[in-house]
Order: C-alpha cells, then sequence, then structure tokens
C-alpha cells in the first residue's frame, strides 16, 4: 500500500525494504538503542521476537542508456522463512477491520494471510502451544514491548 519496494538477495537470505525519508530518519535516531538491545538479547541469551536489522543504507545508480538515476533508502533485514518450510504467512495488525484475504479457488501457501483469516482458520484447526514456549513468548513480548515503549516506538 505505501508503494515502497521490497527485495530479497539471490539466496533468499534477506530482504531489503524502501524506505521512507521518514522512516529513515526515524530508524537513523532508534538505531543505537535497537542495536545494543539486540546485542543484550544475544549476549544473555534471552529470546526476543524483533526481526534483525543488518542495516540502513542509502543506495544510488544511474543508468548508463537513459541517463537517468535513482536513490533510495534500504534496510536490510533477516528473512524469516529462510530455509523454512512456511505453509501460510500472516501480516497481522490486530485489527479484524477491512483485515481478510479473499482465499476460494485460491493457494494459501502463496498468499499474505490477515488477521481475520487466522481467526477464522483457528476456529476449523487450532494453533496449541505447550505452557513452557507461550511463557517464552509471552515475556519476550512483554520484554520486546517494554523496550519498545521506552523508545517511543508504536510498530512491533
Amino acid at each position: 500500500k505505501s508503494g515502497l519496494y521490497f527485495f530479497k538477495t539471490r539466496d533468499d537470505r534477506f530482504i531489503l525494504k524502501q524506505m521512507s525519508r521518514f522512516e529513515f530518519k526515524s530508524f537513523t535516531e532508534f538505531a543505537p538503542n535497537y542495536f545494543k538491545y539486540i546485542k543484550q538479547c544475544l549476549e544473555n541469551d534471552t529470546k526476543t521476537l524483533l526481526g534483525k536489522i543488518v542495516g540502513v543504507f542509502k543506495v544510488g545508480f544511474k543508468s548508463e542508456s537513459t541517463k537517468t538515476g535513482l536513490k533510495m533508502d534500504l534496510l536490510i533485514m533477516e528473512n524469516l522463512f529462510y530455509n523454512k518450510g512456511v505453509e501460510k504467512s500472516y501480516d497481522l495488525k490486530g485489527s479484524v477491520r477491512n483485515r481478510l484475504t479473499l482465499t476460494e479457488g485460491k493457494n494459501e501457501a502463496t498468499q499474505v494471510l490477515l488477521d481475520e483469516n487466522l481467526l477464522r482458520g483457528s476456529c476449523e484447526s487450532p494453533l496449541y502451544v505447550n505452557a513452557s514456549d507461550k511463557d517464552l513468548l509471552m515475556e519476550a513480548i512483554n520484554r520486546d514491548t517494554a523496550f519498545l515503549a521506552m523508545q517511543y516506538m508504536m510498530d512491533y
């Protein structure tokens, strides 16, 4: 919807996301605290659900044939689906308003599903999580959201 570009590396390991000027400026202010937090999680073997960002780069190129150029800010992050057999993927926002992907007659494995798809699907096929995994998940969510709140960040 934003009109910004997404790319994947040839080996599928990383995702490159074009950033708006506002996102770039916001991230450069947030980055030192983000990298410090991720480093602490790694050093302390603490679970986090935050995506692993490699860095942010300004990239520019010019076509020799047309002499036109293009500049963009790119965020490079791990591809969470790298080497994984993903059957379904969801883009969850925590709302059901306009959050349904129509799947009838389509292959769900190639579609990005939304919040209402998850709610409908969980009635037919519940997602079971054992108690210890649920505890780890909840601890990570609480820790990550506390960190993001201290940074005045809402997007998780």
